[in-house]
């Protein structure tokens, strides 16, 4: 991925290329609602640039919203976004992640001329009364029953779990799904949503009582320690861990992993052929599809926990880059 200053982090653009060639190219607009340096949200941009650098001149801006989540700093970022769109005037816009239809296409571009193709948006599409004239997109589903299945095979009499995240709004949001998806099977489901990192550590402390934990996420935690975040796992993890975020793996002992590049491909693609003349309306709004699973065996192996066999034989071993 590309690196950007931090002091640049809300608008960015891809090198600018002799004016011949861009004056041939569409102009793409990616907004990000989060940060460079977020892992989920890298993972998507990147595959955005990938399958659009031939067909147009890609641009980015980022909302920041995971570090910065005031909604009315989120407004002016936005109003920012919204005057580049007035003087660039892209041929299409990619809206990643949900604060970027929130702030940005519910109030400026709904039903406008302007096609926009969303992605990332988590669990459903209502609250921003999408489908628009002018839109598609890919919603973002968790693989919560996977997870489940999961759990239950690593934890057969599981009746008492934590969901251990940021205290932000999508992992709230997130939540609510996971709590309503185990409590089918009995089993309840508590919360654990950290501002700080010390109180993470203080959550995954008293998270040892349960029987098991999902460490959903550390994106909106302000000031995450990665390396003291991995010694108090090594020091003190006990219970069976589980997560659907790939750079969580560290802290997890078992992952059913989304794939970004999947949101970004699929967006590209559409906005590919939306630039070719298919009309937007004819593109149905489709959730994601693909997973993939993990193992962290040094976890496992420290809290001497046995990973069952069918997952052992469908799962991929993590390893840390050193």
């Amino acid at each position: 991925m590309r690196k950007i200053a931090p002091a640049i982090l809300l608008l960015a653009m891809t090198l600018q290329l002799p004016s011949a060639w861009a004056e041939d190219k569409h102009r793409c607009l990616f907004i990000s609602s989060y940060h460079i340096g977020y892992a989920w949200s890298d993972g998507i941009e990147a595959a955005v640039y990938q399958h659009l650098k031939e067909r147009c001149v890609v641009r980015s801006v980022y909302l920041d919203s995971k570090r910065e989540p005031h909604p009315e700093k989120i407004e002016k970022r936005a109003h920012k976004v919204k005057q580049l769109v007035e003087e660039w005037k892209p041929d299409v816009i990619i809206a990643a992640d949900d604060n970027a239809s929130k702030f940005v296409i519910k109030p400026y571009y709904r039903d406008s001329d302007i096609p926009v193709i969303f992605c990332g948006i988590n669990w459903s599409v209502e609250e921003y009364g999408y489908p628009y004239s002018n839109t598609t997109g890919m919603v973002e589903v968790m693989p919560i029953k996977s997870l489940l299945n999961f759990v239950r095979k690593t934890v057969p009499n599981a009746r008492n779990g934590v969901f251990l995240s940021a205290d932000v709004m999508t992992e709230r949001k997130d939540y609510q799904r996971y709590k309503k998806v185990f409590a089918r099977k009995g089993i309840k489901l508590n919360k654990e949503l950290a501002a700080t990192f010390t109180d993470w550590t203080t959550m995954y402390h008293r998270s040892q009582s349960y029987d098991f934990i999902i460490v959903n996420n550390n994106a909106g935690i302000v000031d995450w320690n990665e390396k003291q975040a991995r010694a108090v796992v090594t020091e003190s993890g006990q219970r069976p861990t589980f997560t659907v975020y790939e750079w969580m793996m560290p802290f997890a002992m078992i992952g059913v992993t989304k794939d970004p590049a999947e949101q970004g491909e699929w967006a590209a693609k559409a906005a590919s052929s939306v630039l070719k003349g298919v009309p937007i309306s004819t593109i149905p709004i489709i959730p994601n599809q693909r997973w993939n699973l993990w193992r962290n065996d040094a976890l496992s192996n420290m809290a001497k926990l046995e990973i069952p066999l069918s997952i052992k034989i469908k799962s991929r071993p993590y390893k840390e880059n050193k």
